[in-house]
Formats: C-alpha cells, structure tokens, sequence
C-alpha cells in the first residue's frame, strides 16, 4: 500500500515540482501574513522538535499544533493545576505495594505498558528478597489485561468513577486529618481499598486512564495524601509522550471552517479518520487553500491533500527520541530507501534553505547538546559513534527536587443520562487504528476475548440475558451501524464496550473496512474527548448473524462453561 513517489492532486509527480510549488505557496503565505498550520502528532525527538522552531522562524506566520489520536489532555491540566507543570509524571511501578488503577490498562495500552509490566512483575515474585506481592485492585468497565491480573477488581460504569474516587479521596482524607468534599452515595465499598493505601503511605500509586479533569485532579489529591510523589510518582523526570493540547485542536477547526487557515502541512496524523469530529475537520479542510501531506499510504487524511510529499518507512529513517526527560534513544536506518520518497525533516530542511540532510542536522544538534554535558564532553566523533552503538543515552536530571503541590477544589463529574454506557478502548493489537493493514496485527487474538480480525460489542450477561442475546448475533447501535456481540463476563452491569482502530477506508487491502469506526462515539465534555461516557443504544438485528474469525470462547449464558473452538472459514477466505 506504500505510495512510491510524490503526488500533486491525483497524479505522481516529482520533488522538483513538489518542492518549487510548495515553497512558493508558503512563501506567498509569509508575505500576505496569512496562518499556516502544521500539524503532527506529539514530537519526542529533540532534533525534529529544533527544527520545527527553525521552520517557523523562516515561516513565522506558522503554527505548531500537536494532536494525538488518544488524548491524556485533562492529566497534563490537572498536574498544571497542581504543580504548576503540564506534564505527565513517571510511574514507578516496582516501588508500590499497593496500585489502584481506574480505567488505565497499564499492563496492555496505557502510557508506557512494556516499561509498567516489567515493573510491576518484579513485586509480583516471591524471593528471598522479596518477601512480599504487591497488591492491585482494577476499577474499569470493561475486563482488560489488568483487570484480569488484578487481585481485586470492580466492574464499574463510566458515570460511576468519579463518585467512588471522591469516595476514596474522603476515607483517606479523614484518616489523615485533610479536608474532606460532598461526595455522591456509591454501592462501592471502598473502605479495604483505602485500608491498603493507607497501609501503605509512600508505597502506593493511584491511577486513572480517564480523560475527565475532576477525575484526575481527584486522583492527584489522593496521591498527594499518600506522599507517593517523590516516591512512586515522579514529577522531576516526566514522560514527555502524549504532550497534545485538545483546545489546540479544536480551536484549529474551527479556525478551518471560518476560512482562517490559508495552508494545512499534516504529518504522521490521520484526523479525516480518528478524530472525535471528523466531520467537522473534514468541511474545514476543504476551506483551506493549500493542503500537504507528509504520508507513507495514501489514508484517509492525505486523500483530501493537495500535495503528498511521501515519507520514508520509519526503517529508512534517521532519528533521536526523548520519551522520558533524561533518557534518550536513536533510530538508524536498517536499509537504503527502497522508493523515491523522503524523509518529513527533509522537506522542512529543503524548504528553509538548509543545504543539508537530516542525518547531518541531527549529528549537529547532537553536537550541540554534549557540548552541554561533561560526562560526553571531548572527542565529539568518538562520542557520537558511541552514542549510535549503543543505541541510548542517559543524563540524570540536575534538578531532582519535586513541585509544590497546590490544593484544587475537588467535585464528582456530573451524571450521565440515563440508559447503557459505551466504554471505548484500544485493542493490544491495532491500537488506535494507524496500521490497521497489517494482517499479521489483524488476526493476532484479542487476550481477554481471544476473537481476531473484528471489533465487537462486548456485552455483560445480564443485558444479553435482557435482551435476548448471544454470541456472534448482530446488533444495531445508534441506529448507526452493525456489529456482532460477544457476551463478556467481567464487563460491567449496564455497560457496553466497543474497540477502536477499525473501519479504516483508506489503509489497504487488508485493512479496508475491516470493522466499524468507533471514533465517532467519543464522549466530548468540557473540552475533554474521552473513551468513556456516552450513553448508546443497542437493538438485536433479527435473524442476522456474523461468523468472528478464529479461537472464540463462548459463553453459556445459564451454568457459563467456558469452550473454545477454532473457526478457519475466515482464514481459508
């Protein structure tokens, strides 16, 4: 599906053409003083993150906006609330003896899961050193990988999360003298929870995967009672991933539809697919005068482009990351670019001027910074050699001292109406959708449901009961679109789930319309677009069924056995 050379409008062209009317375009923009956009997702390379700034001190009627597919916007608000820093702070999994998550499947998808699974299976080994596990309790409304090594988990509603973290926040306020806040009556006991954290003040972590700013703000309080900063919570050596502001983008929207944005340069983002208003970006997009796209494939937002300027398959590429502050890592290039594309940092160094190449500008940058550093200071080739072998580079920040923590005023988020919540999630495998034509990622087995291929609603027993419900009939959500059902024991009583990433109309052969395209159901409040929340309907197709592909459990709904069988129908097709 790679495209293999430059397009303007529906036809290949060439770099030369690409790069004399591209410059040309933006140049008329800088001398009008009409807004460019460019749009990428969060940047962790330190060299790219330069460069932009180079691009926009060329171009300065130039704007940066980051946007990520899944937003952790109201975390990095809550901790500027907080410490007075929009960050995300470092977990530190392997310190904590007892971990509450809520909604955060840090084992499977959130934040940094590989780093977080090897942490957290360190205290789960008994050795003569360690004498003791770790306890973890799982709140969520839908079961994840988490939630099924949990050693004790509640299935919850979305619209109940709030009440029961306030719930929490109170038990262990009034045991430590804090103030304490009106909180709505739960069904949740919380009181062993509470029990366990205060057991175990400075050696606990309290978490929440949840895009709603009380939520968080709750969360951090909690911790802040604990005195897990400093502790199993870093804030000095935060995780620079996820770093989008959501105003950002939607002010950018808007900004399209009111004919503001003279020129849209989108890389390595697909909001024509994955955003929470895709329509709305879509009628925007065609008020922009000049359109660019950075892709690899021609996908669902460069599609809509005037230009594409393809990219480089990230092994054809050079490149630094920073994903933690201090700890750095580099991307070589394991084969010569096989088609006439070229690198995103390229184009920008092409169209300021730089006679240069960008594995020569990162080697400058990077010059450039060890000179700031002692512990690399001498021999700069003999450093940069090394630095390159060996793949990484750690410099522990001088600064070790955590912010001040500023008390918010905490509340519950308003209740849902009523009727079934949707909870939204990403599968381990396709994620939020952007390789979604990799049909070795397409047929790997779900871990919970192990069903390949298709996303699905998983429905509790106790709806499909209502509802006269099985495995593999079809329903009808929103009245919008169908999709089979598989009867999930541990999801929560009044609950559906519905994975994101599928639906792709522009990914491939394989991942074209594999699926339906959950992003629409993305709960939009306050600011915050956030996975859970929305209230749905779901109404049975009569007399229609849909085969999902390979090992299956089925559930009994009267003594629940559980049987797994293998289907090969899809495979042979």
């Amino acid at each position: 599906a790679r495209l293999k050379n430059p397009r303007l409008g529906k036809v290949d062209s060439d770099w030369e053409t690409i790069d004399r009317d591209i410059q040309n375009k933006l140049q008329d923009a800088r001398e009008s003083g009409k807004k460019v956009v460019l749009l990428t997702p969060t940047i962790i390379s330190p060299s790219t993150r330069q460069l932009i700034n180079e691009f926009i001190s060329e171009y300065p009627n130039t704007q940066w906006v980051q946007r990520d597919t899944i937003s952790y916007s109201a975390m990095r608000k809550a901790n500027e609330l907080n410490f007075g820093q929009r960050l995300i702070p470092n977990y530190h999994f392997d310190k904590a003896d007892t971990i509450v998550s809520f909604n955060a499947d840090f084992l499977g998808n959130w934040l940094l899961p590989v780093a977080f699974t090897k942490q957290f299976s360190t205290k789960r080994k008994l050795t003569e050193q360690n004498k003791t596990l770790n306890r973890l309790y799982q709140f969520e409304s839908n079961l994840s990988l988490t939630g099924a090594n949990a050693d004790y988990r509640f299935a919850i509603k979305p619209s109940e999360e709030s009440a029961i973290l306030l719930n929490l926040y109170n038990e262990i306020a009034r045991a430590t003298g804090a103030t304490t806040y009106l909180a709505p009556v739960t069904t949740i006991d919380i009181s062993k929870t509470a029990e366990d954290l205060l057991a175990g003040k400075g050696k606990s972590i309290v978490v929440s995967g949840t895009n709603d700013l009380n939520i968080q703000l709750i969360v951090n309080a909690i911790n802040h009672l604990l005195g897990n900063y400093g502790n199993t919570i870093d804030t000095s050596n935060p995780i620079h991933l996820n770093q989008a502001d959501e105003a950002d983008m939607q002010q950018l929207v808007k900004d399209m539809n009111a004919g503001k944005i003279s020129g849209l340069l989108v890389y390595n983002t697909n909001p024509a697919y994955d955003d929470a208003d895709t329509e709305s970006f879509v009628k925007g997009l065609e008020k922009v005068a000049f359109k660019v796209s950075f892709a690899e494939t021609l996908d669902e937002t460069a599609e809509l482009c005037d230009f594409v300027c393809t990219t480089h398959n990230f092994l054809e590429t050079w490149d630094d990351a920073e994903p933690i502050k201090g700890s750095f890592s580099f991307t070589q290039p394991a084969i010569r670019p096989i088609f006439n594309t070229r690198q995103f940092q390229d184009n920008l160094l092409k169209w300021i001027g730089h006679n240069t190449d960008y594995a020569t500008y990162m080697e400058q940058h990077w010059k450039s910074m060890m000179s700031q550093h002692e512990e690399v200071m001498g021999n700069f080739t003999d450093n940069w050699n090394t630095l390159k072998h060996d793949g990484v580079f750690q410099h522990d920040a001088e600064d070790t001292t955590q912010a001040a923590f500023a008390t918010h005023a905490l509340k519950a988020t308003e209740s849902l109406a009523e009727g079934i919540e949707l909870a939204l999630y990403e599968k381990m495998s396709i994620g939020t959708g952007k390789y979604a034509n990799n049909p070795w990622l397409l047929e790997m087995p779900d871990p919970i449901t192990t069903a390949t291929w298709d996303n699905y609603v998983c429905v509790p027993v106790d709806l499909a009961e209502e509802k006269s419900l099985k495995y593999e009939d079809v329903v009808l959500v929103n009245g919008v679109f169908e999709l089979p059902v598989i009867v999930q024991p541990g999801q929560a009583s009044g609950t559906v789930s519905i994975a994101l990433g599928y639906g792709r109309t522009a990914a491939g052969k394989a991942g074209n319309g594999v699926g339906k395209n959950a992003y629409p159901l993305l709960h939009i409040k306050n600011g915050y677009a956030d996975t859970a929340g929305t209230v749905v309907t779901i109404e049975k197709v009569a007399g229609k069924t849909y085969e999902l592909a390979a090992t299956q459990i089925h559930h009994n709904m009267e003594d629940r056995p559980i049987v797994r069988e293998t289907t090969l129908e899809k495979f042979k097709e």
